[in-house]
């Protein structure tokens, strides 16, 4: 357990009150936790691995585009193999 600055204190509490916000990016999230970690708060990292979680989660939505062309790719390979099906 390390004790923190009042620098690290300050850095901690302006990132959570900006995750609790949904203002917090993710590699202020991944900082602060850090910080949280080393001075043995497990509570507060939690908190801060959850805002990871779904800020995460969030740039890893699929794309609309995407998810036309699957749908697009996915009718047309059917078509076809029911056409090649139905030619047997």
């Amino acid at each position: 357990m390390a004790a923190l600055t009042q620098n690290e204190v300050s850095r901690l509490r302006d990132t959570i009150a900006s995750a609790r916000g949904g203002r917090a990016s993710l590699t202020e999230l991944a900082s602060a936790h850090e910080i949280a970690e080393r001075a043995g708060l497990p509570g507060c990292a939690a908190e801060l691995r959850s805002h990871i979680r779904a800020v995460a989660a969030d740039h890893h939505a699929p794309d609309q585009w995407n998810i036309g062309r699957d749908v697009a790719t996915g009718v047309v390979s059917g078509v076809i193999t029911t056409l090649l099906l139905g030619a047997l």
